[in-house]
C-alpha cells in the first residue's frame, strides 16, 4: 500500500441538535463509539485526535453536563461548533439536515488539513458494534484513503430499548454489543421504510434505485450498493469535503475525487463482521406499489446517473450478516449476480443504441401520483394526528380501509393507534381475513357491521377512487375522510 500513516490522528465530526438525535446520541451513538474496543483503543494507537460536535447552543449546555459527554472527555478533547445561524436557514425550510451535515464536515475537513488527519463523519443516530473504530485505525494505518460504508435502518420506538437494555454498561457508560448481535437485533427490528428496498418487496422505488436488497432468511440481508457513506475521509486538495443532500457527504463525487484507483485507495466494507453499524429511523416516507421492479426503469435511471465508480461499488456483495449458512448466502448472491447483471445488459444494450435510451426515458418516466407532493411527514403526521384528537374528543369509533404500508406507516410514526379503532377493511380480496396490526381484514362489504362513526381512506395514489366507492356508506350516516383533501 502506499502512503503509509505511522502515526495517524482523526478529527471525528457529528451533528447534534434537537429530539429526537439528541437523545439517541447520548443514549446509543456516543454509548456506543466509547465500547473498549472503539474510541478508547482507536486512540491508544494513534496520535493527537479531536471530537467536533456541531450543536445549537441550547443544546450545547444539555450535551456538556451529559455524563457520557464527560466520558467521552477522558479519551479526548472535544470541540463544540454553534450552528444558530444556520439553523435559522433551516428552520425557514431554505436547507434542510443534510445541508447542516455537509458544511459540519467540510468545516471539519479544512480543520483537520491543517494536521494532516483523517476525518470520521459519524451520524448523532448511528450505533456502532464493538471494534469497528479499531478496524478504522488499521485501515488507515494500512494507507487507504477513504473507508466507504453502507448502513441499515431499524424502527427506533423497538430497536433501542432492548439495545439499551441488553448490551448498556451504566458504570463504564458505554454500550458494547458485538456485530453479529446487533446485526440479530435490527433484523427483528427492521425499519418499515427500509423493507420497501427489499427487492421483492412490491414497493422498491425502480424509478430511482440507490441500492438493492434480499433478505436471506433469518442469517442476515444482502445489499448491492452504488451509494456509500465515507466513514474514514481525507480531505479533498481545497481541504474539505463534497456537501450535497441525501447524506451530508457527496459520495458520488467523494470517491471518484479522492482517487481513481479504487482497489488500492478505497476500502470498501462488505461485510459487517469487519465493521458494522445500524442506524435509527424516524421518518416516514411512503412509496407508491409497483409489483416487479423494472428492468428498463432502473437501466435508465442507473445510466443517467452513472459514475465512475458504480460498477466497482454494485460488484460489491455487502453481507449484513446474523447468522453464517454458506449454502443460503450463495445463493442469495448468485441470485443478486442475475439480477444486476440484467441491469448491466439493459445499460450496455443503451449505450450501443443511444436513440433506443431517450425513447425508453420518455416512457418509463414514472408519473407522478396526484397527491405525492402530500405524501411526507410534514404533512401527514400532523394531519393524522390533529384528526385523532378531534376523533378522541367526539368519541368516534373510526375504521381504517386500505391495509398496505401506507396505513403500517401510519401506525408507527403517528398516534393513530390511540383513535377507538373498530376494525380494518381493504379492496383487496387476497387480505381478507388476514390479521394486520391486529386487526382482521374485511371485506368492504362488511364495514356497516362494524358500526364505525368514521372510515379512514388510508391511500395516496387510490384515495379518490376509494372515496368513489365508498360513497354509499355516506347514506348510512358514516363519515369518510379523505387524508389528502379536507373532509
Amino acid at each position: 500500500m502506499s502512503n503509509i500513516v505511522p502515526s495517524p490522528s482523526f478529527h471525528f465530526s457529528t451533528v447534534v441538535f434537537n429530539e429526537p438525535f439528541l437523545s439517541w446520541f447520548l443514549e446509543a451513538a456516543l454509548p456506543s463509539e466509547l465500547s473498549p474496543n472503539n474510541l478508547p483503543a482507536m486512540l491508544a494507537g494513534s496520535s493527537s485526535c479531536r471530537y467536533h460536535i456541531y450543536t445549537s447552543s441550547q443544546d450545547e449546555a444539555t450535551l456538556r453536563g451529559h455524563p457520557v459527554l464527560q466520558r467521552l472527555q477522558e479519551f479526548l478533547p472535544v470541540d463544540f461548533h454553534l450552528l444558530d445561524d444556520v439553523l435559522v436557514q433551516f428552520r425557514s425550510g431554505r436547507s434542510n439536515q443534510y445541508d447542516i451535515m455537509g458544511y459540519a464536515y467540510s468545516n471539519t475537513a479544512r480543520l483537520a488539513q491543517e494536521h494532516g488527519a483523517f476525518v470520521v463523519p459519524l451520524w448523532a443516530d448511528g450505533i456502532f458494534s464493538d471494534g469497528s473504530f479499531q478496524r478504522i485505525l488499521a485501515l488507515a494505518l494500512q494507507g487507504y484513503k477513504a473507508v466507504a460504508i453502507f448502513g441499515n435502518q431499524a424502527l427506533h420506538t423497538t430497536f433501542l430499548p432492548i439495545l439499551k437494555r441488553t448490551y448498556a454498561d451504566s458504570k463504564r457508560r458505554c454500550i458494547t454489543v458485538s456485530a453479529r448481535e446487533l446485526n440479530a437485533l435490527y433484523m427483528q427490528h427492521v425499519s418499515p421504510n427500509w423493507t420497501q428496498n427489499y427487492v421483492d418487496s412490491g414497493y422498491f422505488p425502480d424509478h430511482h434505485p440507490a441500492f438493492f436488497a434480499w433478505r436471506v432468511g433469518d442469517e442476515g440481508v444482502l445489499v448491492r450498493s452504488m451509494v456509500f457513506h465515507p466513514l474514514l475521509a481525507t480531505p479533498l486538495p481545497d481541504g474539505t469535503l463534497t456537501p450535497t443532500l441525501g447524506t451530508g457527504t457527496d459520495s458520488t463525487e467523494y470517491f471518484t475525487q479522492i482517487s481513481q484507483h479504487f482497489d488500492r485507495d478505497l476500502y470498501v466494507v462488505d461485510n459487517t463482521d469487519d465493521i458494522c453499524f445500524v442506524s435509527l429511523d424516524y421518518r416516514a416516507r411512503f412509496h407508491q406499489k409497483i409489483g416487479r421492479p423494472n428492468v428498463l426503469r432502473m437501466a435508465a435511471s442507473i445510466k443517467r446517473r452513472l459514475w465512475p465508480h458504480t460498477r466497482y461499488f454494485l460488484n460489491h456483495q455487502l453481507r449484513f450478516h446474523a447468522g453464517q449458512t454458506p449454502e443460503a448466502w450463495q445463493f442469495a448472491e448468485a441470485e443478486a449476480d442475475r439480477f444486476l447483471e440484467r441491469i448491466f445488459s439493459q445499460i450496455e444494450f443503451f449505450d450501443r443504441h443511444p436513440e433506443i435510451y431517450q425513447d425508453t426515458l420518455c416512457i418509463v418516466r414514472p408519473e407522478k401520483p396526484k397527491y405525492a407532493d402530500l405524501a411526507n411527514n410534514d404533512y401527514l403526521i400532523p394531519r393524522i394526528n390533529a384528526l385523532v384528537e378531534g376523533w378522541i374528543v367526539r368519541n368516534r369509533r373510526v375504521l381504517i380501509y386500505g391495509a398496505g404500508a401506507h396505513t403500517m406507516n401510519l401506525g408507527i410514526f403517528t398516534n393513530l393507534k390511540h383513535a377507538t379503532i373498530v376494525g380494518l377493511s381493504d379492496g383487496n380480496s387476497s387480505l381478507h381475513g388476514k390479521p394486520i396490526m391486529g386487526y382482521t381484514v374485511l371485506p368492504p362489504a362488511r364495514i356497516p357491521e362494524m358500526q364505525p362513526d368514521v372510515v379512514l381512506i388510508s391511500s395516496a395514489t387510490f384515495q379518490d377512487e376509494i372515496y368513489q366507492e365508498l360513497q354509499h356508506l355516506e347514506r348510512l350516516g358514516i363519515q369518510l375522510v379523505r387524508i389528502y383533501c379536507e373532509p
